[in-house]
């Protein structure tokens, strides 16, 4: 049991409020009536005395305190026709007096109020959301609230005397320390000492580990019923409506999503508080591991081996921007497909039919097809020899959406940052002689909403030069062989680069991919 030390669980509530009461009478003097005309002192502690003062209070037999803790004239201090004492019981509360005689109840206009000093002794140790703990200690009837963690107040108890207090633990509460608000004129707060430990759910198990999307896991362990939601590693989170089954407390069950990756399952309980589960989970998905005949012409079959291909639902093709949904072909070793029109040698990709992407990671090669290989690569899948991106456009330097060779392009957003004349800049630190080479090679593709974009293609900082012009072909990869003569020309440099400039000059909006930069 957690003990609040006695700096903070010994509080002095001190209420005050005058008990005077007035009665008129014309004739008073001589009238038999019991007449209560005042109480005192204000803010009397339990325990203590109070004068009561009338006339006829002879005929008084009892004095009740509230809110119903009589008191019989036979424990009267001191007795007279004006006036008499009488211990405050210790369970008396805030509240008016009132006096009994024979025939007669006389009560009070005005309240008495206390001074009390109330404690806390003991408070359960550890307990689950929706669950009941106790508090022990002294006076604790003058106790309002009770306030958990994450700022939770609680005003209603299971119940509550004078020394003790069950109270239920919110759902949404986490381990924390308890503040307890007194009542009275000027409200005092204790706070524990010690926290009280909210239990979390714990995981023991996960099963099965390795699992494809949209398939059901079961998750065992204790205090599952806790559960709010389940974050799934890529972030997609399922909400506890969404469980398969999880109204037991030992386990629950759930489909992964379709956006779900390997990695770490997080539980998260009602208070928010996170709990990793340490056993990973691995997501099946299909693997190609070879690619025959090589090379394939275009229209032949393309057969593709490897594992869960029944998972696949189209394949993309380089150099083809629709993917293919049709095979010839289908099981969960082997796929035949045809190879389409417009295909060219690279990477292919898999998209299954829950939307995944998966790049495979052999190349598949067709006879004669494919560009010229560059004497001096700038970008393919990656800056190399030096090269970066120094731009000021919004660049993603290994873009998977449309790729002409490899397995990444650059992803080019033109007036990203909404202005015109936004272009992509490709520097090196180290200026580059390029009189070894005769052209300069890049292949362009243009996404939705960038058709008969123009782009200019300026070398270093020339400024005021108007450099070459190409324009953006929407949907399909387009190749550009610039002359690197007609380049010095055009941008008033030399064979010395250090920098590559592909500046759009008429608001060109969309997505615009550039692949297989270098020299030839």
């Amino acid at each position: 049991m957690s003990k609040p030390s006695n700096l903070f669980l010994l509080a002095i509530i001190t209420l005050t409020l005058t008990g005077i009461l007035s009665c008129e009478d014309d004739d008073v003097m001589q009238s038999t009536e019991t007449t209560l005309i005042s109480f005192g002192p204000s803010g009397v502690m339990h325990g203590d005395s109070v004068l009561i003062i009338g006339e006829n209070l002879m005929r008084v037999n009892a004095v009740e305190f509230a809110p119903a803790e009589r008191v019989p004239e036979s424990e009267f201090l001191m007795r007279e026709d004006n006036r008499f004492m009488v211990i405050v019981p210790p369970t008396a509360e805030t509240g008016t007096i009132k006096l009994h005689t024979d025939d007669e109840v006389i009560e009070s206009k005005t309240q008495l109020n206390f001074s009390v000093t109330y404690s806390i002794t003991d408070v359960t140790d550890e307990a689950r959301p929706g669950s009941d703990i106790t508090i022990t200690g002294n006076f604790l009837n003058w106790i309002e609230s009770i306030t958990f963690s994450n700022n939770l107040t609680v005003e209603d108890f299971v119940s509550q005397t004078q020394t003790e207090i069950v109270v239920t633990v919110p759902q949404e509460a986490s381990t924390g320390r308890l503040v307890f608000q007194g009542g009275g004129f000027e409200p005092m707060t204790v706070e524990t000492e010690e926290s009280l430990v909210v239990t979390l759910p714990a995981v023991t198990s996960v099963t099965p580990q390795a699992v494809r999307h949209t398939e059901e896991i079961t998750i065992t362990g204790t205090d599952l019923d806790l559960v709010k939601e389940i974050i799934f590693p890529g972030d997609t989170v399922v909400a506890r409506q969404d469980f398969v089954s999880g109204s037991d407390e030992t386990s629950l069950v759930v489909h992964v999503p379709a956006t779900a990756v390997d990695g770490q399952i997080t539980l998260v309980a009602y208070s928010d508080v996170e709990v990793a589960v340490e056993e990973p989970i691995t997501i099946i998905l299909p693997a190609e591991t070879s690619l025959a005949p090589t090379p394939v012409p275009v229209g032949e079959e393309l057969t593709i081996t490897g594992t869960d291909l029944d998972l696949v639902g189209s394949l993309v093709f380089p150099g083809v921007a629709e993917p293919v949904t049709e095979f010839v072909s289908q099981s969960a070793t082997e796929i035949g497909v045809i190879v389409p029109e417009g295909a060219i040698s690279g990477f292919m990709k898999f998209i299954t039919i829950h939307g995944y992407v998966v790049n495979l990671a052999t190349t598949l090669e067709l006879p004669g097809e494919g560009p010229l290989p560059l004497v001096l690569t700038i970008f393919n899948d990656n800056f190399q020899n030096g090269w970066e991106n120094w731009g000021w456009v919004q660049v993603d330097a290994a873009s998977d959406e449309q790729v002409f060779d490899g397995s990444s392009s650059l992803k080019v957003l033109f007036n990203s940052a909404g202005g015109a004349w936004e272009g992509i800049q490709i520097g090196n630190g180290t200026p580059l002689d390029v009189s070894g080479y005769t052209n300069l090679v890049f292949y362009v593709y243009g996404g939705p909403g960038s058709n008969d974009g123009q782009v200019m293609v300026k070398i270093n900082d020339s400024a005021n030069d108007p450099g070459a012009t190409i324009s953006v072909v929407e949907g399909e990869w387009t190749p550009y062989s610039l002359a690197i003569s007609e380049l010095n020309a055009t941008s008033g440099t030399d064979n010395t680069w250090n920098m590559i400039i592909l500046q759009e000059f008429d608001q060109l909006a969309g997505d615009v991919y550039i692949d297989y930069v270098g020299f030839q």
